[in-house]
């Protein structure tokens, strides 16, 4: 959601996306990982590793959604806005 609402939006837009985008992102990931925390207190050893599994997964990706997408996104505009400023001659 954050990469199609960035590339919706343009560049210069990161700060509004993620004020908007984020909270949606937020309360889905926590109802999400609620949900999957009932398996952790399950007695088959099965289910109990993937309510482990899947909660560590959820706040993994959360985290790259919420601080390592935003950066680089914001690392290639800038590099983007450095190749096309124009460069100043010498005076000679």
């Amino acid at each position: 959601h954050i990469y199609h609402r960035y590339k919706e939006e343009g560049p210069g837009s990161l700060y509004h996306v993620l004020r908007n985008t984020g909270l949606a992102i937020t309360m889905t990931t926590l109802t999400t990982i609620v949900g999957y925390s009932g398996l952790i207190v399950a007695s088959h050893p099965g289910l109990n590793s993937i309510g482990e599994l899947a909660v560590i997964g959820l706040i993994a990706t959360y985290f790259t959604a919420i601080i390592v997408l935003p950066a680089l996104l914001q690392y290639f505009e800038d590099r983007k806005e450095r190749k096309q400023a124009p460069v100043k001659e010498a005076v000679t």
